[in-house]
């Protein structure tokens, strides 16, 4: 995760420093410098705003099902864990991975937020926030059940004693 931050950060820091150059030498529109931009990832497009939710509003069927719990990178692989609420699984999805159950587009470390595309439209999911409560300790152990599947064992009954037996050892005869 430590990686991930890093890079957005450097890519933060080439983004100003280009607009710092290039502003005061070009006067283009907002949607130019967008659309010219090399830090842009290719699949954005200007409408994305209008797609995603805002933070308020109500939930999307996917984003109601599905709940963002986790990232991690391995081999400069990023998988996203994704939660189903209603089948209680959880799947790890590559990010940009087509073949995936569910297509991660982007994942914005600052906001801890992934794109997720779905039927098309893109929806931006936060990260699942945690209780902070632990969870109960149980410290009674559980009850027994008052009819038990296997019948128990009558303890008046003498354990059965298993003897090994021992054979003689043979006498090699005599050589005559």
């Amino acid at each position: 995760m430590r990686h991930i931050g890093n890079q957005n950060q450097t890519c933060a820091r080439l983004a100003r420093a280009a607009a710092a150059l290039l502003l005061p030498a070009l006067p283009l529109g907002a949607n130019t410098l967008i659309e010219n931009s090399p830090f842009i990832p290719a699949d954005f497009s200007a409408s994305h705003a209008s797609k995603t939710a805002p933070a308020g509003t109500r939930q999307t069927q996917a984003t109601a099902t599905l709940a963002f719990q986790g990232i991690y990178t391995l081999d400069g692989e990023t998988y996203i864990n994704i939660f189903n609420l209603k089948s209680h699984r959880a799947y790890w999805v590559r990010m940009n991975d087509p073949s995936a159950i569910f297509r991660v587009v982007r994942y914005n470390a600052d906001t801890s937020t992934i794109t997720l595309n779905t039927n098309g439209s893109l929806e931006d999911m936060p990260l699942r926030k945690t209780s902070g409560t632990p969870m109960p300790v149980i410290l009674t152990p559980p009850t027994a059940n008052k009819n038990p599947a296997v019948k128990p064992i009558p303890t008046n009954r003498r354990p059965v004693v298993r003897r090994r037996v021992i054979p003689p050892r043979r006498v090699a005869p005599k050589p005559r």
